[in-house]
Protein backbone atom coordinates (compact mmCIF):
# COMPACT_ATOMS: atom_id res chain seq x y z
CA UNK A 1 0.00 0.00 0.00
CA UNK A 2 2.66 1.86 0.72
CA UNK A 3 4.63 1.64 -2.33
CA UNK A 4 1.50 2.39 -4.68
CA UNK A 5 0.86 5.47 -2.54
CA UNK A 6 4.75 6.60 -3.38
CA UNK A 7 4.43 5.21 -7.34
CA UNK A 8 1.50 7.97 -7.50
CA UNK A 9 3.17 10.64 -5.84
CA UNK A 10 6.04 10.28 -8.10
CA UNK A 11 3.08 10.34 -11.15
CA UNK A 12 1.49 13.20 -9.99
CA UNK A 13 5.03 15.12 -9.32
CA UNK A 14 5.78 14.15 -12.74
CA UNK A 15 2.40 14.61 -14.17
CA UNK A 16 2.79 18.44 -12.40
CA UNK A 17 6.47 18.69 -13.83
CA UNK A 18 6.05 17.99 -17.55
CA UNK A 19 2.98 20.52 -17.57
CA UNK A 20 5.17 22.96 -15.93
CA UNK A 21 7.51 22.55 -18.46
CA UNK A 22 4.95 22.55 -21.36
CA UNK A 23 3.93 26.05 -19.95
CA UNK A 24 7.56 27.36 -19.94
CA UNK A 25 8.34 26.16 -23.53
CA UNK A 26 5.01 28.15 -24.71
CA UNK A 27 6.03 31.29 -22.99
CA UNK A 28 10.09 30.93 -24.54
CA UNK A 29 7.90 30.23 -27.81
CA UNK A 30 6.10 33.34 -27.84
CA UNK A 31 8.64 35.32 -26.24
CA UNK A 32 11.12 34.12 -28.86
CA UNK A 33 8.44 35.66 -31.24
CA UNK A 34 8.01 39.12 -30.03
CA UNK A 35 11.71 39.27 -30.21
CA UNK A 36 12.01 38.41 -34.17
CA UNK A 37 9.22 40.49 -34.78
CA UNK A 38 10.91 42.80 -33.15
CA UNK A 39 14.05 42.56 -34.43
CA UNK A 40 12.63 42.50 -37.95
CA UNK A 41 10.84 45.72 -37.39
CA UNK A 42 14.01 47.50 -36.09
CA UNK A 43 16.15 46.11 -39.00
CA UNK A 44 13.25 47.85 -41.16
CA UNK A 45 13.59 50.93 -39.39
CA UNK A 46 17.41 51.01 -39.63
CA UNK A 47 17.75 50.13 -43.36
CA UNK A 48 15.10 53.05 -44.17
CA UNK A 49 17.31 55.47 -41.42
CA UNK A 50 20.42 54.21 -43.70
CA UNK A 51 18.67 55.20 -47.30
CA UNK A 52 18.47 58.53 -46.17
Amino acid sequence: DEQKTLVQTYDEQLNTMSEHLANLNETLTSQKDEIDALKQAGNKGSRKGKNK
